[in-house]
């Protein structure tokens, strides 16, 4: 998240910052990956830095849901 937020300017970081919350809190991998590609749409402009960033490990970003839930 840092290296997604230290390209985009600091009147912005609220607001993708709640986004890419949105993608790493998301219930499932394919809503995650639903919101990513929504991020990616929505900012692609933007902060074209910022999305290559969060594009840059695709195969990584999403390990987290192959653990057990805590319960």
């Amino acid at each position: 998240m840092r290296n997604v937020l230290d390209k985009v300017p600091s009147k912005a970081h609220d607001e993708v910052r709640d986004a890419l919350r949105d993608i790493y809190y998301a219930r499932s991998v394919d809503e995650a990956k639903k919101l990513k590609d929504a991020f990616i749409y929505r900012y692609q402009r933007l902060y074209p830095k910022a999305v290559a960033s969060l594009k840059e490990a695709p195969n990584l970003l999403f390990t987290y849901f192959q653990f057990p839930e805590h319960s």
